[in-house]
């Protein structure tokens, strides 16, 4: 290996150990796991996987519940049954 660096974040607990458990179940440790993800993002010059928004936060959807919210408070509310399928 070549040189080596230190490289310090802040992530959740229950991330780091959701992770590392899963690094594990591959036999894997930690630190590997983070390895792999850097060599990946510099072979690929980018992120190895696709990033989206979350399609609630949409300017559409959110229009959508502003909406409703106005519906309900002017008392023009439709009941729905729900149906199980």
């Amino acid at each position: 290996m070549t040189d080596s660096v230190v490289v310090q974040a802040r992530i959740p607990a229950d991330l780091k150990r959701d992770t590392e458990n899963i690094f594990s179940s591959m036999g894997i440790d930690f630190a590997t796991g983070i390895r792999m993800f850097l060599a990946q993002v510099r072979m690929r010059n980018g992120l190895p996987f696709e990033v989206q928004a979350d399609p609630f936060w949409s300017e559409k959807n959110q229009r959508r519940l502003h909406e409703s919210i106005e519906q309900y408070k002017n008392g023009e509310i439709v009941h729905h049954d729900i149906i199980e399928v």
